[in-house]
């Protein structure tokens, strides 16, 4: 008798589990409908063949994520046709507050077109997001560097906006001189432009 009413028991929870898909992390809570299958929120890493052939940027080669990162899956979201734009805002907010590629570059290649451009904060065009990848990650010093996520939202029909906190160093070039200047904390908005039919983010524009 008991193990059945523990049983029963154990199948309830199981049930009101399953009504809704949530992600917990700190003050982030994600709920999506249940019949939406949602992998794990992560950056995907390529195989160590793969890593073999990738570049080396300066002396931070085993501690750079974005080269273990597979742009291969670029665009293969599975459901992004299938989610509401504040339903992907939700998603991003969770992701950035894993992983911040705002300064590190290591982003989650999965939610943006393969014909996907962004501009940076100075006004610097990048061609894929791989490109933007490795431009962050070139840009800012890995070891002080951090972009506190303080929002995420849908702002437009088809425009997610971030709001964040950059400080730390950032690599500047000044005549033919190159050097790490220390960042006065700033806000950094970020707007994510959507493709209304295939979800994926198609731009990005970075503005103080």
């Amino acid at each position: 008798m008991v193990r059945s009413t523990l049983q029963l028991l154990h199948l309830s929870v199981l049930c009101v589990v399953s009504s809704a898909f949530i992600f917990s992390s700190g003050r982030h809570q994600l709920h999506l409908p249940s019949k939406v299958r949602l992998f794990q929120p992560q950056a995907l890493y390529a195989s160590s063949k793969d890593r073999s052939k990738k570049g080396v940027i300066g002396k931070n080669i085993q501690k750079s994520p974005i080269y273990n990162v597979n742009f291969r899956k670029t665009g293969t979201f599975p459901y992004a046709s299938k989610f509401s734009i504040s339903q992907l805002a939700q998603v991003l907010d969770y992701e950035l507050s894993l992983e911040p590629w705002f300064t590190t570059g290591q982003v989650n290649p999965v939610y943006f077109s393969k014909d996907f451009i962004a501009i940076d904060i100075d006004g610097k065009e990048y061609d894929g997001i791989g490109e933007y990848a490795t431009g962050m990650y070139n840009q800012y010093d890995q070891y002080t560097s951090k972009a506190q996520i303080i929002s995420c939202e849908q702002s437009d029909t088809n425009t997610i906006t971030v709001t964040s906190r950059i400080s730390g160093h950032k690599h500047s070039t000044i005549g033919r001189m190159e050097k790490m200047v220390e960042l006065k904390a700033y806000l950094q908005y970020t707007f994510f432009r959507i493709c209304p039919k295939s979800g994926l983010i198609m731009s990005q524009v970075d503005r103080a």
